[in-house]
C-alpha cells in the first residue's frame, strides 16, 4: 500500500539504490529502464512517457537489518507504511 504521510518518523530506513521500472502501455508493449531515484517522469530523459497511457511497476530490493527497529520505509516523494 502506497501512501504519503506529511513527516517522516524518526524511525524511517532511507530506501536506496536502483529501482527497477517496468511501464505497460495499454497497446500491451513493455518499457523497462532503471532510475537511482522516484523523480517526475518530465524530468527522465525518455519523450515517451509524457503521453503514456498503462500501468507501471517499480521494484527495490530492501534490505532491512532489524525489522523490529524501523516502522517505516522512506523511498523519498512516497513513504510505503
Amino acid at each position: 500500500m502506497f501512501r504519503q504521510l506529511a513527516v517522516v518518523k524518526n524511525n524511517a530506513q532511507i530506501v536506496s539504490g536502483l529501482w527497477k521500472v517496468k511501464a505497460v502501455h495499454l497497446d500491451k508493449s513493455v518499457k523497462e529502464f532503471e532510475i537511482d531515484s522516484l523523480q517526475d517522469f518530465n524530468a527522465l530523459p525518455f519523450p515517451w512517457l509524457r503521453h503514456f497511457a498503462g500501468e507501471i511497476y517499480y521494484t527495490i530490493d530492501v534490505n532491512v537489518e532489524n525489522p523490529d527497529a524501523i516502522t517505516v520505509l522512506d523511498a523519498g516523494s512516497l513513504v510505503l507504511v
